[in-house]
């Protein structure tokens, strides 16, 4: 028995460290920079709405198109996952659930607000509706808050390779 656990505790643990790796890997699909296809999506449905928002006024007739990306609801899913999994070392498993946790929130929050005064500005006249202005400007809004909240791309990488750092020291002590 202690045989098998040990054997699919370490299958778990390459699978965590592959799941946080894939984040990370430009060719993944898990790529945390999939993201941008959703918000350019979504801008796209946005700006179609847009005339008949300006004509009527109705801003939440632009905000209504914010739903949260479904990147986000697999990251929500994988703390979840993570944090019941009894094949996880109960530390690692409650720090890793955290970060995703509060990451979701996190990116979740900054995004809605960030879009929700992209709407205004956009319904307001301050921003050019052109595809690519509105893209860009939300991209570099939403990198800039995410960056401002301590989730930007440089320091969920770092803590990814933290918790990639952690995992490996556990593994040494199964040797």
């Amino acid at each position: 028995m202690n045989q098998e656990y040990t054997r699919q505790t370490v299958k778990k643990l390459v699978w965590l460290s592959d799941w946080m790796i894939s984040e990370i890997d430009s060719t993944s699909d898990n790529y945390w920079d999939k993201h941008s296809k959703f918000v350019h999506e979504k801008i796209g449905k946005i700006l179609s709405l847009l005339e008949v928002a300006k004509n009527s006024k109705d801003l939440d007739l632009l905000t209504s198109e914010l739903w949260i990306d479904p990147w986000l609801y697999r990251q929500h899913n994988i703390s979840n996952l993570i944090f019941t999994d009894p094949f996880l070392p109960k530390q690692l498993r409650e720090k890793v659930s955290k970060f995703y946790g509060e990451r979701v929130i996190a990116m979740s929050t900054i995004y809605t607000t960030v879009m929700t005064k992209l709407c205004s500005d956009l319904l307001k006249g301050k921003l050019k509706d052109t595809d690519s202005e509105i893209k860009s400007t939300a991209w570099i809004r939403l990198n800039d808050s995410y960056h401002k909240k301590n989730w930007g791309w440089e320091k969920t990488h770092k803590k990814i390779e933290s918790f990639r750092g952690d995992i490996e020291k556990y593994l040494t002590t199964l040797k």
